[in-house]
């Protein structure tokens, strides 16, 4: 609908482009798609958290016995509770939901009259506060209003960066915050650039669980979806940094290797932990020691590269995902 139409007028047709004036009697407001006896002038506040409950005023004229649904015009919209007030204004408590920019519409219960104030109320964009599933670090804490009693508030460090634990289960996140809604259709979880999948609610509004995909990096971003409003990203989440344990390829001595020769072009064999999904960069010296494919990104414990002439003893050798 026309969005742009004054109040007192309307767009009586999707994807027009004029406003027609209301009837004589009738009247609309601030983008409008019909035109009754209903009059709204302002819908505050504009926002509420999923969890609804939370009053709203409505102003204008002609509202008394009417009731409030918020969303889309029609059977999904969901209805406002409480509704008290009179012709010029009127009170009522959301009901839960997700999404922004929202229809508020008011109907009178005798089917008399309805106004569409296009686009009046957002719910508020999701909220992390705690991530848990690896090792738990807590960062901060919450206290109760009375402060009687405080809540530690976690982030997640050394996540293993294949997704998996020690015995191949993948690893669950559990994140509490809030504003996460009660529809795990209308949720989706991404760790970096990664989703997190078989995304589910714990508890409606504040718990989620998801299964850690794989990746790399410290302090990465975590960010809650819901009804296409993108949340805050939270740096709350730490993969493990790579470790590498053993390099083989020249005359083997232990987890060294030793005797390569100046001019390089041995193939090394570098294991280690937590490589990451792609393979990784291997430093020798300060020089490349080029990859040799194939790399197994699932295991990500191992691998080669060609090693570059040099010199010298004790060599470190340097992996960067």
């Amino acid at each position: 609908y026309c969005t742009e139409c004054e109040a007192g007028k309307f767009q009586p047709s999707l994807g027009g482009n004029s406003c027609v004036p209301c009837d004589e009697g009738k009247s609309s407001g601030v983008g409008a798609s019909s035109c009754s006896g209903i009059f709204i002038t302002s819908v505050v506040p504009n926002s509420g958290s999923t969890n609804g409950g939370e009053w709203i005023l409505i102003k204008g004229a002609k509202l008394e016995e009417a009731h409030v649904k918020i969303g889309p015009v029609g059977s999904d919209a969901a209805v406002c509770s409480d509704i008290r007030g009179n012709s010029t204004q009127i009170m009522c408590k959301t009901p839960e939901g997700s999404g922004r920019n929202l229809d508020v519409t008011v109907t009178k219960n005798d089917g008399s009259g309805e106004l569409v104030q296009k686009g009046a109320f957002s719910y508020d964009i999701p909220r992390i506060t705690s991530i848990r599933g690896c090792q738990e670090l807590a960062y901060a804490e919450t206290l109760s209003i009375d402060g009687s009693a405080s809540t530690a508030l976690y982030k997640s460090a050394n996540c293993p960066t294949t997704g998996k634990g020690p015995g191949g289960d993948q690893v669950v996140l559990t994140i509490s915050g809030g504003n996460f809604g009660a529809r795990i259709e209308d949720i989706d979880v991404a760790v970096d650039d990664q989703s997190c999948s078989q995304v589910r609610l714990t508890s409606s509004h504040d718990g989620l669980e998801c299964n850690l995909p794989y990746g790399t990096g410290e302090a990465v971003g975590v960010t809650v979806t819901v009804s296409e409003q993108v949340g805050v990203s939270y740096h709350l989440l730490s993969y493990s940094p790579p470790t590498v344990t053993a390099v083989a390829g020249c005359t083997n001595v232990g987890d060294a290797t030793t005797d390569c020769p100046r001019v390089g072009g041995v193939t090394l064999n570098v294991t280690g932990n937590f490589f990451g999904p792609n393979q990784p960069i291997i430093m020798i010296g300060g020089e490349i020691c080029s990859g040799i494919p194939p790399y197994d990104g699932d295991a990500q414990n191992e691998v080669l590269c060609a090693l570059p002439p040099g010199s010298g003893s004790l060599k470190g050798i340097n992996l960067i995902q």
